[in-house]
């Protein structure tokens, strides 16, 4: 009886080190996981970024709106870029995520993804991607995307030919317009986001719990035959 017990106590322990083992893979099972992304389609037209006066945090901006369909971290951006100008520095050109209010307008600052891996060339459309060691976490919701421009020189942002839906969210079509205030659609901004999409709680735990559920009800039928 006393060999039956301790197998059991074994035995649940194993299954107490699985669940956080499981815990642990579902919080990585889709990091770097395109999120949402339209860069297959772009078409070599865009949007600039040289508003004036300048936007949100006294830079020139441009948006795009997006949704998220469940509990998200957002951990890169990609997208296409050129300047029209001088080359941009990396430091003047920076990616932050926004709110869209009711009226779907930009609402409230969230956090931001950081400034673009190098600088910013007039040759061509070149990819830049913006990241985050820590990720953005963001719930589900419509957001925008905004990129801004702290420099002299505009700024291209290339465009695509349409949206995405993935079973994370969508690609609206309605942008910002910093140079003008104004939100239009249907315009298509090409990006690939990727990130986390971030497992629900209580789905982890009843995983936990029918699995040591499972090893118990198992430990407790073996003691009871040996018992008889």
């Amino acid at each position: 009886m006393g060999r039956s017990l301790w197998i059991s106590r074994v035995l649940c322990r194993a299954a107490a080190l699985a669940c956080v083992f499981l815990v642990a893979s579902a919080k990585e099972s889709c990091a770097g996981t395109i999120l949402l992304s339209n860069l297959a389609d772009v078409n070599g037209g865009s949007f600039s970024v040289n508003a004036d006066p300048p936007g949100p945090s006294g830079a020139r901006a441009l948006g795009v709106q997006f949704t998220l369909d469940q509990k998200t971290t957002i951990n890169s951006v990609e997208m296409d870029l050129a300047s029209g100008g001088l080359s941009i520095p990396s430091g003047d050109v920076f990616l932050q995520v926004y709110s869209s209010n009711s009226s779907n307008h930009l609402g409230g600052y969230l956090g931001q993804l950081g400034g673009a891996a190098g600088a910013i060339d007039q040759s061509a459309f070149s990819a830049f991607t913006f990241s985050s060691t820590t990720g953005l976490t963001l719930g589900q919701g419509t957001y925008y995307l905004m990129l801004f421009n702290a420099s002299s020189n505009r700024l291209y942002w290339e465009t695509s030919t349409q949206g995405d839906t993935t079973s994370y969210g969508s690609i609206t079509g309605r942008i910002y317009a910093g140079n003008t205030g104004q939100y239009e659609s249907p315009h298509y901004l090409g990006f690939t986001m990727s990130g986390t999409a971030v497992p629900e709680p209580g789905s982890l735990v009843l995983g936990c719990l029918g699995l040591v559920g499972m090893v118990a009800s198992r430990s407790l039928r073996r003691m009871r035959r040996r018992a008889a």
